[in-house]
């Protein structure tokens, strides 16, 4: 997968996201703004993601594009996806399939073969990404995130 940079050929890299990369970190939370809004989380979440839970991302032009956010579930082999975004100009073009699939490739690493999320009903387009990874909608959450907020629990095993 390619994007141009001027006049250069540059690949989209799936990258692992560390706490020194501080420039990135402020990408990220750009990324959340532009796709969450008020629900978008800030450094104050991102910081602890990144040093005690995991943050992949894909590249282009060495700036970040989309990001998936991990934290691991306490004593078992799961883990839960707390975001996954992709900048407006990048969507539509498999990108978040790519960096879900990657994903997923390097959790066998550390042994996590379980994972969860929460989405919103209406996002249908994510809906459909987690289903053909082999997530399972397995209930709703009422009021998950204040009221009238709900969200579909998922989860692939």
């Amino acid at each position: 997968m390619e994007k141009k940079c001027g006049k250069v050929e540059k690949e989209i890299k799936f990258v692992e996201i560390f706490p020194e990369q501080r420039e990135k970190i402020v990408q990220i939370k750009e990324i959340e703004e532009k796709s969450f809004g008020k629900g978008a989380i800030d450094e104050w979440v991102l910081m602890p993601i990144v040093r005690y839970g995991k943050i992949f991302g894909l590249e282009s032009c060495g700036k970040v594009i989309g990001v998936l956010e991990l934290m691991q579930k306490w004593g078992n082999n799961e883990a839960y996806i707390f975001s996954l975004a992709i900048l407006d100009e990048f969507k539509g073009k498999g990108y978040g399939n790519y960096l879900l699939k990657n994903t997923i490739e390097e959790l066998k690493k550390y042994k996590i073969n379980k994972l969860s999320l929460t989405v919103s009903e209406k996002n249908i387009i994510a809906i459909n990404l987690y289903k053909k990874f082999g997530f399972k909608e397995i209930k709703m959450l009422k009021d998950e995130y204040g009221i009238g907020i709900d969200r579909i629990y998922m989860r692939k095993d």
